[in-house]
């Protein structure tokens, strides 16, 4: 069982490398830098990986040689100019060609019904634009077997190297934020991501065509500090801007994504995803696995 995983020094991408390797599925994947500390970790568990670009054909059917299985995990963000649903119809494409039978692609919340969301912020409108695109290749792409997933807020978002997104929060502890005190944000652990992923692959027909909104709990900015200050020893707390502050600081991408946030919780069931009957993780959990980078990220700045 061979699988070409996109993205796989990143945290998703990395997260189901790893729990497939586990699984002894053999891991393709390319790498700008197969010299990284990321890239290192990765052929040490026994992935194989390839020097390229998602841009680069060539290398991506080198790398797809053998694959009968895609993990489509193209990154975007506020700026992109088209790239990542270039890169995905390459990668799309050019799987097709080399034989993949499934793909399991992570998009995120609100492709298909943005206006749920009662903050319609532009960069958070592209991003969701730009998966939902990517959403369409793969429905149309041919393949026999595909599932979308849309993880809701990852966890790690608040740990390193994400953490430093989050203006003055690892310095002060304090974490400024246009989310109300009692705003649902609905976390995901990345490794559920790889569950999730590797119960696809084991189970094609149950999962095949199916779209679904992932997230393991909803929790409160006040949940998500006590959580931390747990389990960095050190006391985090939510400082909330006012409406006024929110209004002079519209234009700040995090900000606009902080009020996005705000009814994401509206994307998900979580009686819908527990119904899957596979692992769900809790932010405690998730917390106390990564206790070294909780130490790095908080206590250093203490």
């Amino acid at each position: 069982m061979s699988i070409f995983v996109v993205g796989a020094t990143g945290i998703v991408g990395g997260a189901v490398a790893r729990h497939l390797l586990s699984l002894n599925w053999a891991v393709h994947a390319t790498t700008r830098n197969p010299d990284s500390k990321a890239s290192k970790a990765l052929q040490a568990l026994g992935a194989k990986l390839f020097k390229g670009t998602w841009d680069d054909e060539r290398a991506l059917l080198t790398a797809l040689a053998g694959c009968s299985t895609l993990f489509l995990n193209p990154y975007t963000y506020p700026f992109d100019q088209g790239e990542e649903v270039h890169w995905s119809n390459l990668i799309l494409t050019t799987a097709k060609a080399a034989g993949v039978k499934q793909v399991v692609f992570t998009s995120i919340f609100g492709t298909q019904n943005p206006e749920k969301l009662k903050y319609q912020h532009p960069l958070v409108t592209k991003v969701q634009e730009s998966k939902g695109k990517v959403e369409q290749l793969v429905r149309a792409a041919g393949f026999d077997f595909w599932t979308i997933l849309r993880p809701g807020y990852f966890m790690a978002s608040f740990l390193l190297p994400k953490a430093v997104l989050f203006a003055g929060f690892l310095e002060t502890g304090r974490w400024t934020t246009a989310l109300l005190p009692e705003s649902p944000m609905p976390l995901i652990d990345e490794h559920d991501i790889a569950v999730f992923t590797a119960a696809a692959l084991a189970d094609k027909v149950r999962f095949n065509r199916k779209e679904i909104e992932l997230s393991g709990e909803l929790r409160n900015p006040e949940e998500i500090t006590k959580a931390l200050s747990g389990a960095s020893g050190r006391e985090i707390k939510a400082v909330y801007l006012t409406a006024e502050e929110v209004e002079a600081q519209e234009a700040d991408p995090l900000v606009g994504a902080y009020l996005a946030l705000r009814d994401m919780h509206l994307y998900v069931d979580i009686d819908q995803v527990k119904a899957w009957g596979l692992p769900i993780g809790t932010f405690e959990a998730y917390l106390a696995r990564k206790n070294d980078v909780v130490q790095e990220t908080y206590g250093l700045k203490a």
